[in-house]
């Protein structure tokens, strides 16, 4: 499914918590520990050029920034305003 952001939102693909464990974690603990980085998906058409150009990039995010979206079809992405994108990772 192909997301279209509105107005100055980006939508990422964000990173999942990567531990190696043996206690039981609690659901919902991976989507408020994820990491704060992500690889853009979309970009509304408010967005400055400069962060349009992030597209298939992976960026740092501010820690409490966004929301989780789920797609009809069970995809899960994260939502968030332009102005929470820290910079890029290279």
């Amino acid at each position: 499914m192909k997301i279209s952001p509105l107005f100055s939102y980006v939508v990422l693909e964000r990173k999942k918590l990567q531990e190696k464990t043996s206690i039981l974690i609690p659901e919902g603990y991976e989507k408020r520990n994820a990491p704060n980085i992500g690889v853009v998906k979309a970009c509304g058409e408010m967005c400055e050029d400069s962060v349009k150009a992030l597209t298939g990039k992976e960026v740092l995010f501010k820690q409490h920034a966004g929301a989780w979206i789920e797609t009809p079809d069970g995809e899960e992405y994260f939502s968030l305003e332009e102005s929470d994108i820290i910079g890029v990772i290279e």
